[in-house]
């Protein structure tokens, strides 16, 4: 993926309006990095306005402190808005020994961010019944009606051990949907789906991305649209129990047509023989019947034997 860094610099000027633009434009996450050039004197105004900031784990913003003698590198980020900052020292440069790192370059965030001290993750699910599965241990398969949460919630209890974190369950009734009251023109969200909107949880579990869903919750990765379809395993050609289907492979009707063939001539020569052989008083008594022996009559009597026959 390509990253765009922009470049503060905030020794020549007041820069804390302009971050304060990209906070509300979401603009502190993937694909920007931001490079930050601060004095030293200017440290701690910068620490108290990173309260409001949204500078969280998946951030990458630089900050630089110009000194008398050096540059000071830190990577600067939040676990929680309302969570201390954390600092990772960079590196440092100076003029005689030029930039010196103090931790590894290539190094994702995915793998340096992995410590989020016991802070606490707000985790949404939805359970219809049966709530007593909030006492089991999450290590384990669980046997419940609950599907989404026998299916989502071991591998996220896993990620948030991993992630020395806590999680905070919170408990829902449905998804939700989010839509325009055509009444009053606002906007009605709600469930789940309500809560992520209002950022009241961090993440969920279960959750199918509808089109009005992925306007409302703006996810960071991009979303695939899948369609519905069914897979029907080809059935054996000796099962009888799969006549219907079968009738829809091309086999099936190349055996019919040939069937149909094959009965056309062996009726029309059988009723011609009957025909040629018999008196006339029994030619009266048969009528128009021998009158109509044809192709096309005896093509409508094979379709008439087979459709009786399924």
């Amino acid at each position: 993926m390509k990253r765009t860094w922009l470049v503060s610099d905030g020794t020549d000027c007041n820069i804390f309006d302009y971050l304060e633009e990209i906070n509300e434009n979401l603009m502190f996450r993937s694909p920007y990095r931001h490079l930050i050039l601060l004095f030293y004197k200017e440290y701690e105004f910068f620490l108290e306005a990173l309260q409001n900031y949204e500078i969280l784990p998946m951030s990458e913003v630089l900050l630089a402190l110009f000194g008398d003698e050096q540059i000071s590198l830190f990577f600067i980020y939040k676990i929680r808005n309302e969570s201390d900052p954390v600092i990772e020292n960079y590196g440092v440069w100076t003029e005689e020994y030029g930039l010196k790192l103090l931790m590894e370059p290539q190094l994702p965030i995915s793998s340096r961010r992995r410590n989020f001290r016991k802070h606490p993750i707000k985790y949404g699910t939805v359970i219809f019944k049966d709530r007593s599965v909030l006492n089991t241990n999450f290590d384990d398969i669980l046997e419940t009606p609950e599907f989404y949460f026998q299916q989502e919630m071991p591998i996220f209890y896993s990620l948030f051990q991993a992630l020395n974190a806590t999680i905070e369950i919170n408990i829902y009734n449905y998804h939700g949907h989010g839509g325009i009251n055509k009444s009053t023109g606002k906007l009605i969200v709600d469930g789940l789906v309500g809560d992520l909107y209002r950022k009241k949880i961090d993440i969920s579990s279960g959750l199918y991305v509808s089109g009005p869903r992925l306007d409302l919750l703006k996810p960071l990765s991009p979303v695939d649209f899948w369609g519905l379809k069914f897979f029907l395993k080809k059935p054996s050609l000796s099962s009888v129990k799969n006549i219907y289907i079968l009738t829809l492979s091309r086999s099936v009707w190349k055996a019919s047509f040939a069937m149909v063939v094959l009965f056309v001539a062996a009726i029309y020569l059988a009723l011609k023989l009957e025909s040629n052989t018999s008196t006339s008083k029994e030619k009266n008594e048969q009528g128009m019947l021998m009158q109509d022996i044809n192709i096309s009559t005896m093509v409508l009597l094979c379709f008439e034997a087979v459709g009786q026959q399924g």
